[in-house]
């Protein structure tokens, strides 16, 4: 009789850990770097504020849109309306400023905002400036900005007159998302998570 021996445990292979958790940490690599290469190209192909808006800017159409952000109470506020390149249209940028008195949207209303887009789409009627686009930059106590987004005129028109709410017209206004980002610092936090 041959004594059976004991077949023992069998160990794990350190190189076999180790293999699994370098492909893991190489894809990872590569799923970051991939990002990275994504977002500078389509940085690249997105066109330059100089590229899309040409032209000196319509001083009538600026005075006017003002005075309508004045109408409304709003404080701090700077307008600057300038040809679309390419287009007959024009874009009304409209720059909200704590640090020169800007503090919110006046007025006892509910929606103190219907009211500021209502005038401004308003003087674009009377005034037949062609305003297309409408781009609104917030600036706080340091003049820095925080919060940038745009929207059509179509459907600053829509919520002027009450055919879409707030949340449907915030619903479609284009953010900025990485000026937002930069300005509250988590564009730092957001590039140490993708670097390796």
């Amino acid at each position: 009789m041959t004594a059976e021996v004991p077949e023992k445990p069998r160990k794990r292979s350190r190189l076999g850990c180790l293999g699994c958790a370098s492909i893991f940490i190489l894809s990872c690599c590569a799923i970051g770097g991939l990002g990275l290469f994504a977002g500078s190209l389509l940085r690249s192909l997105r066109p330059s504020a100089r590229e899309v808006y040409s032209g000196a800017p319509d001083l009538q159409a600026g005075e006017d849109v003002s005075k309508a952000l004045i109408e409304s109470g709003v404080e701090g506020a700077s307008v600057l309306v300038i040809p679309i390149k390419g287009t007959s249209g024009q874009i009304a940028i409209i720059t909200l400023d704590e640090s020169k008195g800007f503090t919110g949207f006046s007025g006892g209303s509910a929606d103190s905002l219907q009211i500021v887009v209502k005038n401004i789409v308003e003087a674009n009627r009377q005034g037949d400036y062609q305003i297309e686009r409408l781009s609104i930059d917030y600036r706080d106590a340091t003049g820095k900005s925080s919060l940038a987004f745009t929207a059509t005129m179509q459907a600053a028109e829509d919520y002027a007159d009450g055919a879409i709410s707030r949340q449907q017209f915030m619903g479609n206004v284009d953010f900025n998302l990485m000026d937002s980002l930069r300005y509250f610092g988590l564009d730092q936090a957001l590039k140490e998570v993708q670097q390796p």
